[in-house]
């Protein structure tokens, strides 16, 4: 059948009607499906901006008030609530019909506010009973539901590590099954309503197609079957996307609590540790350790890890340019590889055989500064890393890698703020602080605890003639000698120019000792650059001891009984050790107050005599401790022993009578000045017999230049009629005399002093205490610095 002009354009215009109605049922189909993704996204973005604005904000208020509230009982628990639940309207007003918000305290009723939940409390009662069993499992956390129509999530409220209630915050959401069917139904009528339309239009416009009628039926059923089958398909892609967004919304909010609490982070360790959570929660690693470049050791190591074994986190080490973080480090690109058991390198075969890793994903750990580490993620099957794992992974890496820049800088500030720039040590506020600590800890403990203070010798002259650079070289090894001697739990400081400090834990007065002996030695024994210049050939040290709460009560006081007996060793000949003495102080306690400031003036006699008298100053308190070795030995009392104390540090006091040009005359002194020198004994003894408990100690004083042949002075006593005190006083004076430099002569050899000793045996001195004295010298308890020391008995007062 031929066709006419009008027929062809009407056929032509039905097509085009048809095709319009197709093309529109599309378009429907397409705007139903962004209708759906759009509604789905807008819920997501809402649902975390509230989560960010309320929960991770404002209601950290509420949630400490909560705290409070747990504790109160009867009517103010009432009240409490009552106020929570003002709180919680006001934290929630302005938001969508459908969001809402429960807190559940632990041993208290439930409290809503706003709305329920469809299901109401026992809905909220059945997700409670979940999150216990949860957190059974110590997964402190908060958790995601969507079910019965509601998106919430259940956080723990978390004071002093344990749990004391719960937040429920909520929002209501129409299932998707319900929108798609709601938007099937709108496409079908869309398509009805366009079909008809179209039929009309044919119907008017082609009555010459009629006997066509059939077939254009049965195109349109077809068009109908076409038009309908994408909607199952459609469907099926909603949910696909609908599934995705709730994952990635997961994701976003893992990403974002990990992060706060990355920034949050000023520790080092603790910035690591949540880097690696974040890995964990973000990435979903199991398996991850980060690196740190040590440019000093030139190496790479683990910091911190999951999933590894300690060993191997302890072992493994790397040098740049080896293994695969060693590469990374060279190149600043990530690499990875899916088959590990394919690299025979040790390294990796370790981490194979013991570990159990198959394959490997390395990024760079950047800082602003640069290049910081690595961070290793691995998994233990054949895995290929994608392109957009390793783009997360390296988006993780940069912000942890900030993280750490920003901890490992406040890590320097801190260490700077209480360390000395050179050698490493505390400085002296440092000192002050930790020294106020560890004698609170002492006194709390009843434990003792001792203080040393040490001091290069002649280091000025070292300074002047090698210059400060090379004298700072020398106080850097010096304080590694110090801490190399000490044990792990002492404290070592650096208390100002060549003057250090250490602290004793729990040490005894001869703990101390031994411990300040063994350092003493060993900086005498090292080979120091410039050590042959010195004076004595060799690079030595003073030390002064003293003990809490022995010598002192107050952390000032503890310093300046030390600072004493590092003066003391200085002044009697350096490179020895001396410790404060106690006994004087104990005496003043026990005095009366006019006795007390009778014997607080003799002290400053001796004071103002050592001024006068180089070779005086530190001669009775070596007298002291020689004559108390001496009466050890012989067997005295302790009250003896005491007695002999007093007489020998009060022996010389009488020498404020002499001037000062007898007692530093470099040539012989006439008749004259011998009859007075002669003279301090007596004078000595009267001074010290104004104070009633030194009368027995003033006749010592007086006597002890008598002859053991009745040849002495001042009353020309003879053998035991001599007091025995003053016999041992004789023989030590002598000693110290003998060995100690003076103006008119140098000091003497040990052997040569004790020669000179035995020889006047039965004439000057007593015969029985030069063989006790010459046992104590020739068995080395009386020779070399320090060795002075009374260590045998407890100093009491008379």
């Amino acid at each position: 059948m031929k066709l006419n002009l009008r027929t062809r354009l009407t056929l032509i215009l039905a097509v085009l009607v048809f095709f319009s109605c197709g093309l529109t049922g599309w378009l429907a189909v397409y705007r139903a499906k962004s209708v759906i993704e759009d509604e789905m996204l807008d819920q997501v973005k809402r649902i975390s901006l509230h989560l960010d604005k309320k929960i991770e904000g404002d209601f950290e208020m509420i949630m400490a008030r909560l705290g409070v509230i747990n504790a109160a009982e009867g009517t103010k628990w009432q009240e409490l609530k009552a106020e929570l639940q003002r709180l919680v309207t006001a934290e929630l007003v302005g938001s969508a019909d459908e969001m809402g918000a429960a807190y559940h305290v632990e041993g208290r009723d439930w409290l809503v506010a706003v709305k329920e939940p469809p299901g109401g409390e026992l809905f909220l009662r059945q997700l409670l009973r979940r999150v216990h069993q949860l957190e059974n499992k110590n997964i402190w956390e908060e958790h995601l539901f969507t079910e019965n129509g509601v998106q919430m999530i259940v956080r723990p409220l978390i004071r002093n590590d344990q749990i004391i209630g719960h937040v429920f915050v909520w929002r209501t959401i129409e299932p998707i099954e319900n929108l798609i069917d709601k938007l099937k139904t709108e496409i079908l009528l869309v398509f009805i309503l366009t079909f008809v339309m179209g039929l009309a239009g044919v119907f008017w416009l082609s009555r010459a197609l009629l006997t066509d009628v059939d077939k254009i039926k049965e195109g349109i059923q077809r068009l109908k079957f076409d038009l309908h089958s994408p909607l199952p398909k459609v469907g099926s892609e909603l949910e696909e996307i609908a599934a995705a967004i709730e994952t990635l919304s997961v994701s976003l909010l893992n990403l974002q609590e990990a992060s706060k609490g990355l920034v949050a982070s000023r520790y080092l360790d603790e910035t690591l540790q949540r880097g690696l959570e974040m890995i964990e929660r973000v990435f979903g690693a199991k398996y991850a350790a980060i690196f740190l470049y040590d440019e000093k050791a030139d190496e790479l190591s683990i910091k911190a890890s999951i999933g590894l074994s300690r060993e191997y986190v302890k072992t493994v080490r790397m040098k740049k340019g080896e293994g695969y973080s060693g590469r990374v480090m060279l190149t600043d690109l990530p690499s990875a590889t899916d088959d590990l058991r394919r690299d025979e390198r040790t390294v990796w075969v370790q981490m194979v055989r013991f570990e159990g890793i198959v394959s490997l994903l390395v990024v760079p750990l950047r800082g602003k500064g640069g290049l910081l580490g690595t961070i290793e993620v691995y998994t233990k099957h054949k895995h290929t890393f994608t392109p957009s794992e390793i783009s997360l992974l390296s988006s993780l890496a940069h912000q942890i890698g900030l993280s750490v820049e920003n901890a490992m800088l406040f890590e320097e500030m801190q260490t700077r703020a209480i360390t000395d720039r050179l050698t490493g040590l505390y400085n002296q506020k440092q000192f002050y602080e930790l020294l106020q600590s560890e004698i609170a800890a002492a006194q709390l403990y009843k434990k003792p605890l001792s203080l040393l203070m040490l001091d290069v010798d002649f280091f000025k002259q070292y300074n002047d003639t090698f210059g400060h650079p090379a004298g700072d070289r020398l106080l850097k090894e010096f304080a590694r000698i110090l801490v190399e001697n000490v044990r792990p739990d002492d404290i070592v400081a650096r208390y100002g120019g060549e003057e250090f400090a250490i602290i004793l834990r729990e040490t005894s007065l001869e703990q101390a000792l031994d411990i300040a002996e063994r350092i003493r030695q060993k900086v005498a024994d090292s080979r120091f650059e410039g050590r042959l210049q010195q004076p004595s050939g060799r690079i030595t040290c003073s030390i002064g001891i003293a003990q809490y709460p022995v010598h002192a009560k107050t952390l000032e006081d503890l310093v300046k009984r030390a600072d004493e007996a590092l003066y003391r060793a200085k002044y009697n000949g350096r490179n020895r050790v001396a410790y404060h003495l106690t006994f004087m102080d104990a005496l003043l306690e026990s005095l009366p107050a006019e006795e007390k400031n009778k014997l607080e003036r003799l002290k400053t006699m001796i004071t103002v005599i050592n001024a006068r008298d180089r070779y005086t100053f530190g001669h009775s308190e070596r007298v002291m401790m020689l004559a108390c070795k001496v009466g050890e030995r012989m067997g005295l009392t302790a009250e003896r022993l005491n007695l002999l104390q007093l007489a020998a540090y009060f022996h010389d006091i009488g020498k404020m009578e002499v001037t000062k040009e007898i007692l530093c005359k470099e040539g012989d002194l006439t008749e004259a000045e011998w009859e007075q020198l002669k003279q301090h004994a007596v004078a000595g003894g009267a001074v010290v017999k104004t104070i009633p408990v030194l009368a027995e100690a003033a006749l010592i004083i007086r006597h002890h230049h008598e002859r053991y042949d009745g040849s002495g002075y001042p009353d020309g006593l003879a053998g035991d009629n001599i007091p025995l005190e003053a016999r041992i006083l004789a023989v030590v004076d002598a000693w110290d005399a003998m060995t100690s430099t003076r103006v008119f002569r140098e000091a003497k050899g040990p052997e040569q002093a004790l020669l000179e000793i035995r020889e006047q045996s039965g004439k000057q001195f007593d015969p029985r205490i030069v063989e006790i004295f010459t046992a104590l010298v020739e068995g080395g308890e009386l020779n070399g610095p320090g060795s002075h020391q009374c260590r045998g008995h407890e100093l009491r007062p008379l």
